[in-house]
């Protein structure tokens, strides 16, 4: 068995699956994380795939083979995180290629129904956060924490880029130490380690929020086990409304 060795990220593991498709025999896909560094250097059947441009390619013909709505979902099921996801999506990639465009969706095999399980967990979490993300002022710019399940903060960005064109703004990722970051006219800027968040302003924006949900909150229809469904506890502390 041939093991290929990828840094954990999106890039790299398209980058690995380019590598294991062109691949005849098993291939096992690893992540660079501390459970896996169980092997030496010296073992000839591993190797590192570092490659953003084969990573590329492959993400343009999963598009151009599969369509659009492959792509997405492989994206959102890698970002669910979930153990092994690396063998599952590997063996459902190699039932669509296989069978074309009419199984991206079929759960009759096991492979893609867990790749669709973990890619619809992803999106929830995704829609959620994009009503829910809220951001202060500060003196660099926009600032919003998310602390999610899924590895969110590179899906998300898509949409603040087009909301807040004119804007700079940052969003941070509490549990995974990263983010990413947009100014006025550029691109959004993936980052890792502690933001340069900016001291916060006046506080405004903490204000308008409360002033707004007192305003529509009706208390005679106050339902806490709707609310709770709804807006689940942990993600109050993100929310100045909560205070």
């Amino acid at each position: 068995m041939k093991r290929l060795r990828y840094d954990g990220s999106y890039t790299g593991f398209c980058a690995a699956l380019a590598e294991a498709f062109r691949e005849e025999g098993t291939v096992e896909i690893l992540a660079s994380r501390a459970e896996n560094l169980l092997f030496t250097g010296s073992d000839e059947s591993i190797h590192t795939i570092d490659d953003a441009e084969q990573a590329r390619g492959f993400r343009d013909r999963l598009r151009q083979e599969l369509g659009g709505r492959a792509a997405s979902a492989l994206r959102h099921a890698f970002c669910a995180e979930e153990e092994g996801r690396e063998g599952i999506l590997l063996e459902a990639l190699g039932i669509w290629f296989q069978y074309g465009r009419r199984v991206v969706e079929a759960r009759q095999y096991p492979a893609v129904a867990a790749l669709q399980r973990m890619a619809g967990r992803t999106g929830r979490e995704k829609h959620r956060y994009l009503g829910i993300l809220r951001f202060e002022e500060t003196d660099g710019g926009l600032f919003g924490r998310i602390r999610p399940d899924c590895d969110q903060v590179e899906l998300l960005a898509p949409h603040f880029r087009r909301r807040y064109p004119a804007d700079r703004w940052t969003i941070y990722d509490e549990r995974r130490k990263k983010g990413v970051s947009a100014s006025p006219g550029g691109t959004a800027r993936l980052f890792t380690g502690p933001p340069m968040r900016g001291t916060v302003a006046d506080g405004e924006y903490a204000a308008l929020w409360k002033e707004y949900v007192e305003a529509v909150a009706v208390k005679e229809r106050t339902n806490s086990r709707q609310q709770n469904s709804y807006l689940p506890k942990k993600y109050r502390p993100l929310l100045p409304e909560f205070d």
